[in-house]
């Protein structure tokens, strides 16, 4: 309730209180006035204005509260407006607090003008006051190209976001140059320079969870096709999407209710296409084009438009109405029967006929927007997703034994956890050869001398000192070398490491 007293929309305020100023001038007219005098009064009267709307604004809308209440007050009243400067529900007063402000200033113009002025005095300040709200509202979101009104702007937003105790003034900054809170052009230097490191460091650490991919889904943006939000499907859709805080833009796409995507790419806002184009097909639509074999076709038209794309057809409630359909529960009109489409062949013809063409069936339009959304991050991830290597994938799904005292090293590097991958290499045996060849690369590039003989290549690991539990000085051995020699210099996946005791050398294996 307190809540919906504060929200007013600009044009209530001219609507609601122009009338009362009509009026009160009326009065005074009617009282005997002349125009000059009435002219007099209305100028004065908004004059007066200008200095209550300065020390509402200083004095009340900015004063320091401690209490629940003052503070729950305070940000009501002009809290909000701070934090949210754009919201245009919140930048004129609501009626109700007007006019409860009228009754002082009503009675302050019957204390300082005669019976007959006091009307037209006080229609002059209310004047002001509706002057002062839609001044405020243009401020926060027109465009002003004439010096003045660019003026005022400067000033307002610069009270806005840098310096807050500053530029009280909205209509006029006559009452900031006589108490002393105009903006000072030294200072608002410094509050531009610290804004601007602020802005460069925001960005630097945007731009740091970009590249690790912790924002991705902040940096994609779904382009959905206008015919396809216009339909049953749109609904949940975008509200899925907002709730999920993705980026999406209504389009006019050269497919019809398909949906593409793009990246943005900081610092430049670059946009990089994703290759994948979905299209969303209801039941009926999609039996319609099998039926009039017109699935194919689509394909083909689909493939042009987007030719390096991944195409994927999805359907909603396709299951369920064509067992209706045959059931002949679902009537659409047609008085001969129904006869099923080939679905199931079509559907089978894209996956053996067309390289990266499948498709998708869900049964209701919440799921659909699960599957869009979820896509959507998917793809947002893949796109900052490192791509795999043979050290990655050799690595893959390795853990270090808990009795291991350089577990945390081996987590952190790939290097040892492909050494790990290599069968009977405990985890002490790769973080010897780490701390000798801290890269795959400085290893083989060893093991690549064309100057070392075979023997020397596959025993030049056996001599380094592994750190034992028990205190015990050991090396990591012939048979341990030869194993890590024989599979990173392997050229084909079929050897078999446990071969490697069967060689001329004496083993010292320590498995």
């Amino acid at each position: 309730m307190k809540q919906f007293l504060t929200l007013t929309v600009w044009w209530a305020v001219p609507v609601i209180w122009l009338p009362v100023v009509v009026w009160c001038i009326s009065m005074s007219v009617s009282m005997g006035c002349s125009f000059p005098e009435i002219v007099s009064l209305v100028a004065l009267g908004i004059f007066i204005w200008t200095f209550i709307e300065y020390c509402l604004h200083r004095f009340l809308f900015h004063m320091k509260t401690k209490s629940y209440w003052g503070n729950t007050a305070h940000y009501l009243i002009h809290g909000y407006h701070h934090k949210h400067p754009m919201d245009h529900l919140r930048l004129v007063f609501p009626p109700a607090l007007t006019a409860i402000m009228c009754f002082p200033l009503w009675n302050l113009a019957k204390v300082i003008a005669t019976p007959s002025t006091a009307p037209a005095l006080f229609g002059g300040g209310l004047l002001g006051y509706v002057m002062y709200d839609l001044t405020h509202y243009y401020l926060h979101h027109a465009n002003p190209t004439i010096p003045v009104t660019k003026s005022l702007k400067k000033s307002h937003l610069n009270h806005h976001f840098r310096i807050q105790d500053k530029g009280y003034g909205v209509t006029s900054s006559l009452w900031d140059i006589v108490f002393d809170s105009i903006m000072q052009q030294e200072k608002l230097q410094r509050a531009a320079s610290r804004a601007e490191e602020a802005e460069k460091r925001k960005l630097d650490k945007e731009m740091e969870k970009r590249g690790k991919g912790k924002l991705a889904l902040k940096s994609i943006v779904a382009e959905i096709d206008l015919q396809l939000v216009e339909g049953a499907l749109g609904a949940p859709l975008i509200t899925l999407f907002a709730e999920k805080g993705i980026t999406y833009r209504v389009i006019s796409n050269p497919i019809k209710s398909s949906i593409v995507w793009t990246m943005t790419t900081l610092p430049e806002d670059v946009s990089q296409k994703i290759p994948y184009v979905l299209l969303v097909y209801e039941a009926e639509e999609f039996c319609n084009l099998v039926a009039n074999e017109r699935l194919l076709e689509n394909v083909s038209r689909v493939r042009e438009q987007y030719p390096s794309y991944t195409v994927c057809y999805l359907t909603n409630k396709l299951i369920s109405y064509v067992e209706k359909r045959e059931k002949k529960d679902y009537n659409v009109g047609k008085s001969n029967g129904w006869n099923r489409p080939p679905i199931d062949e079509v559907l089978a013809k894209l996956t053996t006929h067309y390289d990266r063409v499948h498709s998708r069936h869900c049964i209701d339009g919440p799921e659909v927007a699960a599957h869009v959304v979820g896509l959507t991050s998917s793809l947002a991830s893949c796109h900052f997703r490192k791509k795999s290597s043979w050290l990655s994938v050799k690595a893959e799904g390795v853990v270090a034994s808990m009795d291991s005292v350089d577990k945390h090293l081996i987590k952190k590097s790939p290097w040892l956890k492909a050494l790990i991958a290599i069968p009977k290499v405990q985890p002490r045996y790769a973080v010897a050869v780490g701390k000798k060849y801290p890269t795959m690369k400085s290893l083989l590039k060893v093991y690549m001398d064309p100057n070392k003989s075979e023997q020397e290549k596959e025993l030049l690991l056996k001599d380094l000192k592994l750190e034992g539990l028990t205190g015990k000085d050991t090396n990591l051995g012939i048979v341990g070398s030869k194993r890590i020699y024989r599979v990173l210099m392997s050229r084909a996946g079929e050897l078999k490491t446990d071969e490697v005791a069967s060689q001329i050398y004496s083993p010292h294996d320590l498995d």
